[in-house]
């Protein structure tokens, strides 16, 4: 029981972000590109 305990204890601190600061960055990355990408197609148009 105590292992499963440390894994919780782990998994929310991954969730946490603390030690996840790679995937903030990316997903910040990928923000910052959606958002010029909107800023550069106002009509909402988007072809993928």
């Amino acid at each position: 029981m105590q292992e499963n305990e440390n894994t919780l204890k782990q998994d929310a601190f991954y969730e946490a972000g603390f030690c996840d600061e790679l995937s903030i960055e990316t997903q910040h990355e990928e923000y910052i590109a959606q958002r010029d990408f909107a800023q550069s197609n106002p009509q909402g148009e988007e072809d993928e």
